[in-house]
């Protein structure tokens, strides 16, 4: 959704989380919300102010709001080091693929009895 208007939202923060509403937004029913709400216009979607203030959230008790937020870090880290984990294993393997395609990976011996074979 393209916005040529920025609108400002306060919250009070002992009734709701910054994060949990950003983070009610931008999945699930908040994203559906805005993009079946959103007026296309030469091909730009937008939403107005109306649009904004119909929009309905479930406001759960603060405290397990914070606990989402807690559990979503804790993911969104361990996402991130499971990434870099991946990441430097396709290095190690793209190198010992290299290695083996340019004979580096056995003693000259026993490529010399491949090769004779």
């Amino acid at each position: 959704i393209h916005q040529n208007h920025i609108f400002g939202v306060r919250l009070n923060a002992s009734i709701l989380s910054p994060f949990y509403v950003s983070t009610h937004l931008g999945i699930g029913y908040g994203k559906r919300y805005f993009l079946k709400s959103a007026k296309q216009t030469t091909g730009i979607a937008s939403i107005n102010i109306t649009q904004l203030k119909k929009f309905t959230i479930i406001i759960p008790p603060i405290k397990l709001q914070n606990q989402f937020a807690a559990i979503i870090s804790q993911t969104e880290k361990q996402k991130g080091q499971t990434q870099l984990e991946l990441d430097r294993a396709e290095e190690r393997y793209q190198s010992l693929l290299q290695r083996a395609f340019n004979g580096a990976l056995f003693p000259q011996t026993i490529r010399q009895e491949l090769t004779h074979t």
